[in-house]
């Protein structure tokens, strides 16, 4: 299983959450950067995939309306499918 690890404290918005997601997870090109695209990429990989965020806390503080939202479409996807793993550190 391929672990990658997300400092959302280092992002300074949703914006560039999905531009570090696209590149670091290797997106396809037409993905469409918003979190039902988000959802459809991570429920469409075959990929074994554990996805672990820290900085939660700080990113909160920046985005608090999106980052609820973020984390949801980030916990119904693990429920979607077995094989990504999340894990959110504050």
């Amino acid at each position: 299983m391929a672990q990658y690890t997300i400092n959302l404290a280092e992002i300074p918005d949703a914006a560039a959450l999905h531009e570090t997601l696209s590149k670091k997870l290797r997106f396809p090109r037409h993905y469409g950067k918003n979190l039902d695209a988000l959802f459809d990429t991570l429920t469409s990989s075959a990929a074994k995939r554990e996805l672990v965020f820290c900085g939660g806390a700080e990113f909160w503080k920046r985005e608090p309306e999106f980052f609820p939202r973020f984390v949801q479409v980030l916990l119904n996807a693990e429920m979607e499918v077995e094989n990504l793993s999340v894990t959110l550190q504050p």
